[in-house]
């Protein structure tokens, strides 16, 4: 029986040696595993380690995850979903409305997400990549996890094991996906509430500044190809943004005017206004005001 023959040294981690076991196989494969430790005094290589796999993503990401609060893997998941990676996650119900979650930043990027909702915990920390790479062991996507605890991960470059843990997450996956969290309303009458934050009445902050829309309907909104437009510059909502039920949605100046020109899309503190137009061209909400203080935010409905 074959055993694992592979060791690596990373940042002074030893890499274990042990082999993978499949049920059902009277042969182990060969596999190579790598083992990874970060402490309060040994932070960020989990995570780097973690944005670096994600990034390597050409297929699927399925990820299984008790806590998913960290802004920087979040983006990682979702540049992965923009270039075409089909991803799916696992979250338990404590991360619908989690203070700094990233559970509403995935949905409203239109990412499938199925929530845990019966007794016990969801406790997986697991991510299968492209089917051929796990990632397990005691470190949730969290910022504490990262500079503040004692933590392990486990990556394993073996597809059988991948595959291993692909049958649970599909069991877990038919058993807590909700079809109906997935339907978006295109060309439904719905309300969205413009929310403009004005931060400096001497010029233009695009770094400060955002628009946010908020949707008070129980019904996930698609607005891809929506636009915003102060009747000089215009933003599109890229393929694929859901604005989520009961959800916001924010976007800000470096986003819809990252060059900040003065004849693009940007708040005055003198007065303004901002336009919103579905794909077909229909005006949704119009947001204007007159002259603000620094830092007002102006709210306009529908």
């Amino acid at each position: 029986m074959r055993r694992i023959l592979y060791a690596l040294m990373t940042l002074g981690t030893a890499l274990s040696l042990f082999g993978c076991v499949i049920e059902g196989q009277n042969e182990l494969p060969l596999c190579e595993v790598k083992a990874m430790f970060v402490s309060p005094e040994v932070d960020q290589v989990i995570e780097q380690e973690l944005v670096e796999l994600l990034d390597s993503a050409t297929q699927t990401l399925d990820i299984a995850m008790y806590y998913f609060t960290d802004d920087d893997l979040g983006e990682t998941v979702i540049r992965a979903h923009r270039r075409g990676v089909k991803i799916r996650i696992l979250l338990d119900e404590s991360q619908v409305g989690a203070s700094g979650g990233e559970y509403q930043k995935l949905i409203a990027e239109g990412i499938p997400v199925a929530i845990e909702d019966t007794s016990g915990l969801m406790h997986h920390k697991f991510v299968i990549i492209d089917g051929k790479i796990t990632v397990t062991g005691s470190y949730n996507w969290t910022a504490s996890a990262d500079d503040r605890n004692f933590e392990n991960i486990v990556i394993i470059f073996c597809p059988e094991i991948a595959q291993a843990y692909t049958q649970e997450f599909e069991k877990l996956w038919e058993r807590f996906k909700v079809e109906e969290t997935q339907k978006t309303t295109t060309g439904v009458s719905v309300k969205v509430i413009i929310s403009a934050v004005l931060p400096n009445p001497s010029g233009l902050e695009p770094d400060e500044e955002w628009i946010e829309l908020y949707n008070p309907s129980d019904v996930p909104v698609d607005i891809s190809g929506w636009r915003l437009s102060d009747g000089e510059g215009t933003y599109a909502f890229p393929q694929g943004t859901i604005l989520p039920p009961k959800g916001t949605l924010r976007v800000y100046g470096r986003q819809y005017n990252p060059s900040g020109y003065s004849r693009g899309l940007y708040l005055s503190n003198k007065g303004d206004e901002v336009f919103l137009y579905d794909a077909t061209g229909r005006l949704v909400c119009q947001c204007s005001w007159g002259k603000t203080r620094s830092d007002e935010i102006v709210r306009c409905s529908p």
